[in-house]
């Protein structure tokens, strides 16, 4: 019933996501839960968004541990995105259907902001 009501209320499916870091040319076992949490939420009725990170993967980990991730060449983040793609393409659906999957990545919009945009509209 709740589902059918925020489909009705949104005009399409509701959306849930998962981030993939771009610090390998492609997933490990771990992000395998991740998906499938996707997929399980794309067989239930939910849109599934799986958000790459190719900006933020340029940027050092502020997680708060004791040692930052490697820094990678814009080069290797791209090319890391692009076997990720092709690991999550394998894996949901993004066929037509008002369940398709959808893949993003954050280089979209954030590679075209300066660093003023960025800290004037995203803080």
């Amino acid at each position: 019933a709740l589902l059918s009501e925020m489909r009705a209320a949104m005009g399409r499916a509701p959306a849930v996501y998962a981030g993939f870091d771009p610090t390998a040319d492609g997933l490990h076992v771990g992000s395998l839960v991740q998906l499938m949490a996707l997929r399980l939420m794309q067989r239930h009725g939910l849109r599934p968004v799986a958000l790459l990170g190719g900006a933020t993967g340029m940027i050092g980990d502020p997680s708060g541990r004791d040692s930052e991730r490697s820094l990678l060449s814009e080069e290797q983040v791209r090319a890391n995105v692009a076997g990720i793609r092709k690991d999550i393409e394998r894996l949901i659906d993004f066929g037509p259907g008002e369940c398709a999957a959808e893949l993003v990545d954050n280089a979209e919009w954030y590679e075209a902001m300066s660093a003023v945009q960025l800290l004037r509209d995203v803080g």
